[in-house]
This record gives structure tokens, C-alpha cells and sequence, in this order.
């Protein structure tokens, strides 16, 4: 007999600057996934934003985002407010209720994840 996990396939619909976005998620995230997410804070600033929207994209099963196919560069494409928004929403409800904000908020050093992973860590 053989095993492969299951897939948890969430949606949601978000309010505030994105009203009305309806995204169906894999809510699950491999451990390769969130060790990526931690080193982000090594990087610049440009390239945490791009892989954050690339590992996000991956999670998105589709969306109603009309005649836009789901894509890093389609999150990257959109205003700022909205992409901080889809992230935040994204990442509480994969990773758990977290401060999310270090992810979406861009510090001096560009991305501040160093709070992040230690709150992963407790996950």
C-alpha cells in the first residue's frame, strides 16, 4: 500500500484593499518552503519580495483575479498593498497565526524575517 499526504486545499476571500479576491490555496508548506522563507532575511530587499511572491504563487491554486493567470510576477505586478495583503492573509493561514507583518512590511535591510523564523520555529 502505498502513502503520499494529502493535499489541504483552503479558500479565501479578502476585504479591505483587495475586496472581493477570491483565492483557493494549498494550505500545507514543506519544511524546505519555510527554510527558504527564514533565509530571506540574508538577502536584499528586491530579491526577498520576488522569492516570497514566487513561494507564494506556488501555494495559489487559482484565483478570480480576472483573465490574470496566478504567477510571481502577476503578485509582483500588483500594487504594493495588494500583494502585502494576499501575503499576510496567506501566510496566517499556512504557517498559523503569526506576525506576519515582518513579511510584508519592508525594513532598511529590506524584508526584517529575523522574528519570523524564530516564531516558526515554535510552530
Amino acid at each position: 500500500m502505498s502513502w503520499k499526504p494529502k493535499k489541504s486545499v483552503e479558500t479565501v476571500v479578502l476585504g479591505g484593499v483587495a475586496e472581493g479576491l477570491e483565492i483557493t490555496f494549498n494550505s500545507s508548506m514543506t519544511i524546505r518552503e519555510l527554510h527558504e522563507i527564514q533565509k530571506y532575511s540574508e538577502k536584499s530587499a528586491d530579491d526577498n519580495m520576488v522569492n516570497l511572491c514566487e513561494v507564494i504563487a506556488t501555494k495559489i491554486i487559482k484565483w478570480n483575479y480576472d483573465g490574470v493567470k496566478v504567477s510571481r510576477d502577476a503578485l509582483l505586478d500588483l500594487p504594493h498593498d495588494i500583494t502585502a495583503e494576499i501575503t499576510k492573509v496567506l501566510m496566517e493561514k499556512i504557517v498559523g497565526e503569526t506576525n506576519t507583518q515582518n513579511l510584508v512590511e519592508p525594513s532598511q535591510n529590506g524584508l526584517n524575517l529575523e522574528e519570523v523564523s524564530g516564531v516558526m520555529a515554535q510552530e
